[in-house]
């Protein structure tokens, strides 16, 4: 691994759905394409960097 590349980013967010709606939308105009659903969070990725989106318990 090359150092100083980043791997993967994870947010940790309050609404779920609201916030992938926002995410999907910015990412897929920044080239990325929705990689991963599950129950409580989703990922995007390019390339070899993903960013994550995890629904954050009691918040």
């Amino acid at each position: 691994m090359t150092h100083g590349l980043i791997h993967h980013i994870e947010l940790y967010v309050s609404d779920l759905n609201r916030s992938t709606a926002f995410w999907d939308w910015f990412l897929k105009e920044l080239g990325y394409t929705s990689f991963q659903k599950w129950e409580g969070g989703q990922s995007w990725k390019p390339e070899d960097t993903y960013l994550v989106c995890r629904q954050k318990k009691g918040f």
